[in-house]
């Protein structure tokens, strides 16, 4: 066995060991942080969000902050219906749907993306791909995976969106994490293919 292959079934071994914490982790929540996301930059926000633009998200006090790299620990895609201001996200207990109210004021600091060569229809389709991932389970290997995925993490779900209706125009350069591929906020940060929309920490 090579050493590659020991550290991924090494990997393996200990994400199905403390499968049971992951999932509970982002329950944890300091109670004497106040949340940094006002009402007056909730609603200005949301006069610039697109479907398919990709939410940064920053809670303070949650102990997973402390297990991902980077300042933004989450990430959800915008996708509204007719009537209703959603986004889609993967959690520790899945893929689910939330209202932007609940997702967005309950962070203190957010930044959106937009996919630099879609186009409005194109966003709306990355939306809708997303949606269509809601009730997959959360990806506890945190491995990026080609086609259609069974699992997804927070990052993996936005990007892998992108890349299904984007296609070979989406050129995202995944990092090598423990001999498979993987994605953080850092590295959609690092990408050209994406401008920043908004900015809570400057607005």
């Amino acid at each position: 066995m090579s050493w590659i292959m020991f550290q991924v079934q090494v990997r393996r071994f200990v994400l199905w060991f403390l499968r049971p914490i992951i999932i509970m982790i982002p329950k944890f929540h300091a109670p004497w942080i106040f949340k940094k996301i006002k009402a007056r930059q909730y609603r200005h926000v949301m006069t610039l969000l697109q479907p398919g633009d990709l939410i940064l998200c920053r809670t303070l006090g949650e102990l997973s902050n402390y297990l991902i790299p980077g300042f933004f620990k989450h990430l959800q895609v915008y996708a509204p219906t007719q009537h209703k201001h959603e986004i889609i996200e993967a959690v520790g207990t899945g893929v689910q749907i939330a209202d932007t109210i609940d997702a967005l004021l309950s962070k203190d600091a957010l930044l959106v993306l937009r996919l630099k060569d879609a186009t409005f229809q194109q966003g709306a389709e990355i939306a809708e791909m997303a949606r269509q991932q809601v009730g997959k389970p959360y990806d506890l290997e945190f491995k990026w995976q080609s086609g259609k995925n069974k699992a997804f993490y927070c990052f993996e779900l936005g990007i892998w969106s992108c890349k299904q209706v984007m296609g070979d125009k989406f050129d995202f350069k995944l990092r090598m994490d423990w001999g498979r591929p993987t994605v953080t906020a850092d590295d959609i940060l690092k990408s050209s293919l994406y401008e920043v929309v908004w900015d809570s920490r400057s607005a």
